[in-house]
């Protein structure tokens, strides 16, 4: 039960069971509610009695139950009393063991029992929880059931009645109207007979509340009358019954705020009985209730719209509207009210329902048509913050509801112009995106705008979040960066901003596709904020875009200000490919050297060493005399400044040349291109077809670059091994002469001889390799791995491409994963199984299809736009035979059958 420290053990103890209300002490406690016997001076030994006087004092739990510990004669009673007080001092477990270990069997011992199981069960860190709640119950239940349960049995069940789904409620309502007969001046026990009523049943519900009133009367018993009173149409004794309970509270506790929310709901049950006058005039008499500035005013604003008095609602308006203002983290809930209120003051139990407050939802009509410009711009944000609330929470399961966007912005209207508030031009962006034919970038501008200015702030951000919204509309989404880029040049961006953007678009900020629009407007931050977090953020976006230098700039800004950033060291070092960062790369050995060895893990040292010695080895000149590389490129020609013809170079040699020019993007020179992977367009489908690069090297018109690092060529004996994602390439400058050259020819006609006869092999080659590219999607998407036996699966593919078109092949292996799955499903196959099981599909449908049985000839036209046609692809089809997709769409026979001049 208990999670407090001891010294404050005793005051929740009290507040728990609400004791001495009406100036019991704890012996009293003892006598009349445990059964313990008589407690007189007569009877206790003078250690008892100051032992119990300690208990009176509201010392510790612990202290308490020391005292009783050093009782040099025990009696059952005063066991039950140590148990108790070890139950409530946080030792559950202590007062179990003493309990049992003294055999006691007394209703009042075996209460006290349960309760030490319930505070075991309220032990967090307790490994049986659950078991302990049971047997807790187990305990007390049939406590319950005897002749005259001790009043603690009944306040147990009376609290944690609503823990346990599987009792009787009937019979828990019959134990609670036994409790308040046998211990008729505890109000706990009617209140709780009271709440089992039918809300309407409002004929007993006044003769038991009445009856405990008369007897003790509370506060509490008078605010539950007159909403009784008030349910049965007696305004009058409602009245009564409220003024009668603020009396006794100022009387008992004198706390203004729980006088105050006293007040409250007597202002809320005149307004529903139509007295907006009463009501405005109870409610100017309450002002702020503890923190809560927004109860008094909002109660007056809705007392104003049931008077509809223009003047008054702008009144009342305006001082709500700046209660909220002064409220930072204050919710549109918090402002209308949709919510119950709790009174939690002195004497009150925790979170006890009493009544709705004042709420501004039944005005929404009025307010929204105040002529009060200011109130009415509010009002239109704030209903509009709480509709798009009300679907949120209903935008889940198999009802859910879509948010009506449209509805929204016409409920905003120009909320954002009147009220001048970044809180409201936030929501007023983030609707403004999903709205049809909204203009992404203007919404950036002012989506970035408002979005800082909640951060300087330090308001609440309510609007809609659009990360999510972003990352699927990958275009728009690059058009709303552009925006806020604009609208960051248009300010000098302010400290807050990366904070803001970082918070609001941290998912946004990491993703590839929008790596460039990221890194421009973490750039135009980066100007000014040279903090480590918002100088890390831009080498990240720098990275994802391809900017290796500058991302490297952005990680030395970060490490000048945390040398011992070790994401920034990996970072920077998984960056440093070329010979050029060499120097980079030795003041990151320095750095690493220098790292605190108990603040780094062996995990991030192991990593750090791995990306150490790649970048050594990758920033190591390449043409080291007698290198892996100096040795592969003494294989191949030099480059060459004149124009070759076309019959003196291979088919291989050029169409892997054109790919390389179209797939590896130039670095400022046209001449120098960058490694293969930087582009967007793959070179070949698969790395199957990369050994066409030695081809484009032996036309000597290309050449490994300068930047290219050494580890990029690997020497297995005579056998060379190249890393395209790593090699830099120059052109020789008739390079592109050439290419035009060859395109010139046009037609498979016009080709050098040797050309043609290739043609049809290199032709099926590039297929078979985008038809496995194919197949290694359909596994990869369903998280398959690949087929076994590879080489079964490439002679599959070799013999359809000698049949059918790419096209054709992917409509094949489409319908056979379709098939694989559903028997992958159906008998619970492993994904090995299941791609394996693919390729024997594939194979039979092949067959028949070849065969023209069950007219199973696939479609000639059928294309998955899951990956860009490859270079290679577009070499052949696109940029010698001018052919566009029918290279994809045909067979390979009937297409280059199709190049013939006709």
């Amino acid at each position: 039960m208990l999670t407090q420290p001891p010294d404050q053990a005793f005051a929740m103890v009290r507040r728990r069971f609400r004791l001495f209300a009406d100036g019991r002490t704890m012996s009293g406690f003892y006598t009349t509610f445990l059964g313990l016997g008589s407690m007189d001076a007569g009877t206790r030994t003078d250690a008892e009695q100051r032992a119990d006087e300690l208990m009176d004092s509201g010392a510790s739990m612990a202290d308490v139950a020391a005292a009783y510990a050093a009782l040099p004669e025990r009696t059952g009673a005063t066991v039950v009393r140590h148990a108790l007080c070890l139950a409530w001092s946080g030792q559950a477990s202590g007062a179990i063991a003493m309990i049992e270990a003294a055999g006691l069997d007394s209703l009042p011992a075996r209460s006290v029992l349960a309760e030490a199981w319930f505070a075991r069960a309220g032990d967090e860190a307790h490994p049986e929880r659950g078991t302990a709640m049971t047997t807790g119950w187990a305990v007390l239940l049939p406590v319950l059931e005897a002749g005259t349960p001790p009043w603690l049995a009944f306040a147990i069940l009376e609290q944690r009645r609503w823990e346990n789904d599987e009792l009787d409620r009937a019979v828990v309502d019959q134990q609670l109207a036994r409790a308040a007969r046998l211990y008729p001046d505890d109000e706990r026990f009617p209140l709780a007979v009271d709440h089992a009523y039918p809300r309407d049943a409002t004929a007993s519900r006044l003769e038991v509340l009445s009856a405990a009133m008369a007897r003790v009367p509370s506060a509490r018993l008078a605010t539950r009358l007159a909403f009784v009173h008030s349910a049965n149409g007696n305004e009058s004794g409602a009245a009564t019954c409220f003024q009668t309970a603020e009396t006794m509270e100022a009387t008992a506790s004198g706390d203004a705020v729980t006088i105050s929310q006293l007040r409250l709901l007597r202002v809320e049950q005149l307004l529903r009985h139509g007295d907006g006058q009463a009501a405005l005039a109870l409610a100017s008499t309450v002002g702020d209730i503890g923190r809560d500035r927004l109860s008094g005013p909002r109660a007056r604003l809705a007392a104003a719209c049931l008077m509809q008095d223009a003047s008054l609602i702008a009144t009342h308006g305006h001082a709500l509207i700046d209660a909220f203002e002064i409220s930072p983290h204050a919710t549109e809930a918090e402002v209308l009210r949709d919510e119950v209120m709790f009174i939690e003051g002195p004497g009150w139990t925790d979170r006890e329902v009493s009544s709705d407050l004042p709420d501004l939802h039944a005005c929404r009509t009025t307010l929204l048509a105040s002529e009060d410009a200011r109130v009415r711009g509010w009002m239109q944000y704030l209903f509009a913050e709480h509709d798009y609330r009300s679907e949120e929470n209903e935008s889940d399961g198999e009802d859910a509801v879509e948010t009506d966007w449209a509805a929204l912005s016409t409920t905003l209207k120009d909320a954002a112009q009147v009220t001048a508030s970044p809180r409201v031009a936030l929501f007023d962006a983030s609707v403004r995106l999903r709205l049809k034919k909204s203009n992404w970038r203007e919404v950036g501008r002012d989506w970035v705008r408002a979005r800082v200015a909640v951060e300087e702030a330090g308001v609440i951000d309510a609007a809609p979040a659009i990360e999510a919204l972003l990352t699927k509309n990958i275009p728009r989404a690059r058009t709303f960066l552009r925006g806020v880029a604009e609208g960051l040049r248009a300010v000098a961006p302010a400290p807050a901003t990366f904070d803001a953007l970082d918070e609001a678009l941290g998912d946004v900020r990491l993703h590839p596709d929008l790596a460039y629009e990221m890194a421009v407007v973490l750039q135009l931050v980066g100007v000014q904020d040279l903090r480590a977090q918002p100088q890390f953020a831009l080498g990240y976006a720098l990275a994802l875009k391809g900017d290796a230098q500058g991302a490297l700039q952005a990680y030395a800004r970060v490490l000048e200000a945390e040398p011992g950033d070790v994401s920034a060291i990996f970072n920077s070092l998984l960056l440093c490919k070329t010979p050029a960062q060499a120097d980079v790369v030795r003041q990151l050995s320095g750095l690493v050297d220098a790292l605190d060895d108990e603040a780094t893990t062996c995990e991030w040292r192991g990593k750090l060493a791995v990306a150490l010695e790649r970048a050594m080895k990758a920033c190591a000149p390449a043409d080291v005399p007698g290198s892996p590389m100096a040795l592969m490129l003494a294989d191949f020609p030099k480059l060459r400044a004149d124009v070759p013809a076309p019959e003196t170079l291979s088919l291989r040699g050029v169409i892997a040349l054109i790919a390389l020019a179209r797939a590896a993007p130039p670095d400022g020179d046209l001449l120098l291109l960058r490694p293969l992977p930087m582009g967007t367009t793959l070179f070949s489908p698969t790395r199957a077809t990369w050994h066409l690069l030695f081809d484009a090297l032996r036309t000597g018109l290309v050449t490994v670059g300068g930047p290219t690092p050494a580890d990029a060529v690997a020497a297995t004996g005579d056998q060379w091994t190249i890393f395209p994602e790593r090699i830099w390439w120059r052109l020789s400058p008739a390079a592109f002469a050439f290419i035009e050259e060859a395109r010139s020819l046009g037609s498979v006609d016009a080709w050098p001889e040797a050309w043609q006869r290739l043609a049809p092999g290199l032709a099926r080659l590039i297929a078979a390799d985008e038809c496995m590219q194919y197949v290694e999607y359909l596994c990869e998407q369903r998280r398959w791995p690949m087929p076994s036996g590879k080489e079964k699966l490439q002679t599959l593919l070799n013999d359809i491409i000698a049949q059918f078109s790419v096209s054709q092949a992917y409509y094949l292996f489409y319908i056979s994963v379709m098939a694989a799955s559903d028997r992958k499903e159906a008998q619970g196959l492993t994904g090995q199984h299941a791609s394996n099981l693919l390729v024997v599909i594939a194979a039979d449908r092949f067959e028949r299809a070849k065969a023209g049985r069950y007219g199973e000839a696939p479609p000639t036209s059928w294309r998955r736009h899951t990956y860009p046609r490859s270079a290679l692809s577009l070499a052949l089809w696109s940029d010698l035979l001018d052919m566009g997709d029918m290279g994809f769409e045909r067979p390979v026979g009937d297409a280059l059958g199709m190049a013939q001049p006709g």
